[in-house]
């Protein structure tokens, strides 16, 4: 694991709020903490690891170990990427290791104000979140933030007003995240509703961003189609996932399957990848059973390419 460029690690499936479009709740219900044994034994081996480990699956927050991670991160100048909602930053302002330069915090938004989300989730304050970044920025101007935005029709129209904000708090990068494009909800809960994807008020909402993001030099990343996925075209690129209980995934698209345990068996993710790069039978029988398709039966996208 230690020659891919990024890992992902799982501190909590823990959340603070309750979103309409997510499935965690149902898998993990109030959700776990990782154990401090998987935690010490990954910070044990990854302590110079030279490329990114992303921090996600719950609200990291909200995670007991946050602190204890970030402060090992920053001493050892680990690069971070943690995912958060931001709704609890303000409990953290005073501690400038959350804003070291090893780490940058990926702040999803699915809404620009709170009508956009009242009905989307419970719990949330999206007034109190940019109030937080605009805080945090104003205290530690080089801290490092993107903006993840996921496009419901609620939220369609704030999607200026998103890019704006970015470049008023000085944020460089904004991400429009598709989860089954446009909807960005369950299809339990869409099921009556059709992909407007190529609906002329969506194509010129998006077409209206790239030009003032790029007006304002923000980089942006609207992901509208999918691409041909060759992952073992560079192995480096792979990622491997190692959940709270130590459990270590091969890939995202196998999320279901351990291949092993961080506790017993570290190089379990390596001698995985090797298995799989003796043959294209070995790896085609393993990719048949990807969780993750180009697109459902309804013409949701899954795996979205990048439009830059």
């Amino acid at each position: 694991m230690k020659n891919t460029n990024s890992i992902f690690l799982s501190l909590t499936t823990k959340c603070n709020i309750r979103c309409g479009k997510c499935w965690r709740f149902d898998v993990f219900g109030n959700g776990k903490d990782i154990s401090n044994k998987v935690l010490n034994k990954f910070m044990e081996l990854f302590s110079d690891y030279k490329g990114k480990v992303i921090i996600g699956s719950g609200e990291n927050l909200v995670s007991k170990s946050i602190e204890e991670y970030i402060n090992w991160s920053v001493k050892n100048q680990i690069k971070t990427t943690i995912l958060t909602n931001g709704l609890i930053f303000d409990k953290f302002i005073d501690k400038p290791n959350f804003f070291d330069k090893s780490i940058t915090w990926g702040l999803t938004m699915d809404g620009f104000i709170n009508d956009e989300i009242k009905k989307l989730q419970i719990g949330m304050d999206v007034e109190r979140v940019k109030q937080n970044i605009i805080t945090i920025k104003n205290k530690y101007p080089t801290a490092s933030f993107y903006l993840n935005i996921t496009h419901t029709k609620n939220n369609l129209d704030s999607t200026l007003d998103f890019i704006n904000f970015a470049h008023k708090i000085n944020i460089d990068q904004v991400y429009i995240t598709q989860l089954k494009l446009f909807e960005g909800l369950d299809d339990s809960i869409t099921k009556d509703q059709v992909n407007d994807i190529e609906s002329s008020r969506f194509l010129k909402v998006m077409n209206d961003a790239e030009i003032l993001a790029k007006q304002l030099n923000i980089k942006f990343f609207a992901p509208l189609k999918s691409q041909q996925r060759d992952c073992f075209n560079n192995i480096t690129t792979l990622s491997p996932i190692i959940h709270g209980n130590g459990n270590i995934i091969f890939c995202y698209g196998r999320d279901g399957k351990a291949i092993g345990n961080i506790l017993t068996d570290e190089e379990a993710w390596r001698k995985h990848l090797n298995y799989l790069l003796q043959s294209d039978i070995k790896r085609e029988e393993w990719c048949s059973k990807c969780d993750i398709t180009e697109c459902s039966d309804r013409g949701y996208y899954y795996i979205p390419g990048q439009k830059k």
